[in-house]
């Protein structure tokens, strides 16, 4: 099946999956960076205001840093907005590419996506490429499906827009 442009609409939505499990895991992931910095900030006064135990408070630093300097969240969603936006060049160029031709760039720009995105966001993705693809009854169907932490985790990501 063809859409517009001469692209098949099955790899019309594969470029748009890609694209949004990028910019939704940016999004995710420097906001976790944020909440982390956040979280750090506060606990810090709390320890010099001796508004909080010190020790509970400087675990709960020394473990979200660890959170940090371990999986790097920040450097994962800025490579996510990276990757969004190779993607969001791939896009604007449809019109002007055969099937082959996209295909190859797709297969070019995913070598370096972000690894293991959560399946929440995953799941975000296909949902919101099915609502720009103009699918809105498979769109409805999976969000009646997700659960409530699933639904947590998108809206902190940014939530679908219809």
């Amino acid at each position: 099946m063809t859409s517009q442009c001469g692209v098949s609409s099955d790899v019309r939505f594969r470029v748009y999956v890609s694209w949004y499990i990028e910019l939704f895991s940016s999004a995710f992931y420097c906001r976790i960076e944020r909440l982390c910095l956040f979280l750090q900030l506060l606990l810090g006064s709390s320890v010099i205001g001796e508004l909080w135990n010190a020790q509970l408070a400087g675990f709960f630093v020394v473990l979200i840093t660890c959170y940090q300097f371990t999986w790097k969240p920040g450097t994962v969603g800025d490579n996510a907005g990276r990757q969004a936006s190779s993607y969001s060049a791939l896009i604007d160029e449809l019109c002007n590419l055969d099937n082959d031709a996209v295909i190859a760039r797709l297969k070019k720009i995913e070598t370096a996506d972000t690894t293991t995105p959560l399946l929440a966001i995953r799941k975000m993705a296909r949902i919101q490429a099915c609502v720009t693809t103009g699918n809105h009854k498979t769109a409805e169907e999976e969000i009646k499906k997700l659960s409530f932490f699933r639904r947590a985790i998108i809206w902190f990501a940014g939530g679908i827009q219809c």
